[in-house]
């Protein structure tokens, strides 16, 4: 009888901790995917050499409709993207053009930055694209956070595997490791 208990709880208990993984990942696409929203975001790439800061402020509308101006530096100040849907502009300012990004130009990287145009392209919900696993606690800068593991449901998502750590008060991802589907880190994503 005691055996008998003792697999009910433990099988309760990971019920409940999918479910409040789930949670999880449905209040993080509740906090990142909001009728409008205005940012100002600060993107770090860190070079062989040296250190560039890119100042971007963006508005959106839903998951489909985003524009965003670069601020700084002054090398890509002016410089003006815009996503309609599944088609994504950019307009520089130094060559006075407009172009369209699509297809393999998708896979590029944003101005020398580990991110992808196909990263800022990402429209889908974690909850339809993710099977969430919580895998752990920790705190990360001062914020104690949950760390998920999130799987792949479809082959059509850009990473098969992220390992996520949540801020637990808000629901807000501080990190995500980014993984092919072979296992290999592609890339991290810090927030603050």
């Amino acid at each position: 009888m005691k055996k008998i208990f003792i697999l009910c709880a433990f099988f309760l208990s990971i019920g409940s901790q999918a479910q409040d993984a789930n949670k999880i990942l449905k209040e993080i696409d509740q906090n990142m995917y909001t009728k409008t929203k205005v940012s100002t975001t600060k993107m770090i790439v860190y070079g062989k050499r040296k250190t560039k800061e890119i100042i971007t402020k963006g508005f959106t509308r839903g998951t489909e409709d985003s524009f965003s101006e670069y601020l700084s530096p002054a090398r890509e100040k002016g410089t003006k993207m815009l996503k309609l849907d599944d088609k994504l502009w950019i307009y520089s300012p130094s060559s006075d053009r407009t172009i369209q990004i699509s297809g393999h130009m998708l896979r590029q990287s944003v101005n020398g930055s580990d991110m992808s145009y196909e990263d800022m392209m990402q429209e889908r919900k974690l909850v339809e694209m993710y099977a969430p696993t919580i895998v752990g606690e920790e705190e990360m800068n001062g914020e104690e956070c949950y760390i998920l593991e999130l799987d792949a449901k479809t082959e059509d998502v850009t990473y098969q595997k992220i390992k996520m750590w949540v801020e637990k008060k808000h629901s807000v991802p501080m990190r995500q490791d980014l993984f092919a589907k072979s296992g290999q880190m592609l890339k991290t994503i810090n927030m603050s």
